[in-house]
């Protein structure tokens, strides 16, 4: 049956759709027939009573990856400056975080080179069989070095929102404002960067059809570092905020 419904015009050129209810449900079902907007959608049933998640994937998303978005709050008054202030709402998965590489650390071994990763005064330097072959100025002491790790021969550095590889800036070389997150999903590339204001995902050298005003990360302590992105070798989850709404989210990439 075609039903003509004048808000399907409406709301044909909009990128991002929120679809929310009073509970039970049965409002978010009447809901769900947007797959002419450019969407698979399908409700998802969590560990928490009453709050289903809201699976909204792009048609254009590679077949391969899925996205699962749960309404977790809204930005209110305290804007993005001051999130300690929002009380969002925590999911959390059963499935454990890994670190981005399965080779992590201050020290590691990279065809056969010894690298070292050092946190001295306002600067990270990195060094190949003790020699200094990148520097890297930080804005104070201890570096904020995020991690250091080896990828397919090559020594990958994150480090305040800039992601180096071999000593080339990938936010200079890409034009990202800021490059964070940089992890090994099913064995390969994936990062958060932001550019003109808006937060992307990429994975495998694409831009994922989905887009964010920001996503929470270099939380510090306990309570900020709980609500950073992690993930695993097939699962990235996070919590993005888009139009004033937060939105806890997992990705799942099948190989």
């Amino acid at each position: 049956m075609d039903l003509n419904l004048p808000i399907l015009d409406q709301l044909a050129s909009c990128k991002n759709l929120l679809i929310a209810g009073m509970g039970g449900g049965y409002d978010v079902f009447c809901g769900l027939p947007i797959n002419s907007l450019g969407f698979d959608s399908r409700i998802v049933e969590t560990d928490t009573p009453g709050q289903p998640f809201l699976a909204l994937t792009p048609k254009a998303m590679p077949p391969n990856i899925s996205i699962k978005e749960s309404y977790a709050g809204h930005v209110g008054r305290a804007g993005f400056g001051q999130l300690e202030e929002i009380d969002l709402r925590v999911y959390g998965v059963k499935a454990e975080a890994q670190p981005p590489t399965p080779n992590c650390g201050l020290e590691l071994t990279v065809l056969s080179n010894k690298l070292r990763a050092d946190r001295e005064d306002y600067s990270i330097h990195v060094q190949r069989n003790n020699q200094v072959i990148f520097t890297l100025p930080t804005l104070g002491p201890g570096g904020g070095g995020q991690s250091f790790c080896e990828w397919a021969g090559h020594w990958v550095l994150e480090a305040q929102e800039f992601v180096i590889l071999d000593g080339r800036i990938l936010n200079h070389e890409y034009g990202y404002d800021e490059m964070f997150d940089w992890r090994l999903v099913a064995g390969k590339p994936f990062f958060f960067f932001s550019q003109n204001g808006f937060v992307y995902l990429s994975y495998n050298d694409q831009t994922l059809p989905v887009t964010y005003d920001y996503i929470l990360h270099d939380g510090c302590c306990e309570a900020g570092s709980a609500r950073n992105p992690h993930g695993n070798d097939s699962l990235v989850w996070f919590y993005g905020a888009r139009d004033s709404v937060w939105y806890y989210t997992e990705i799942h990439f099948n190989r």
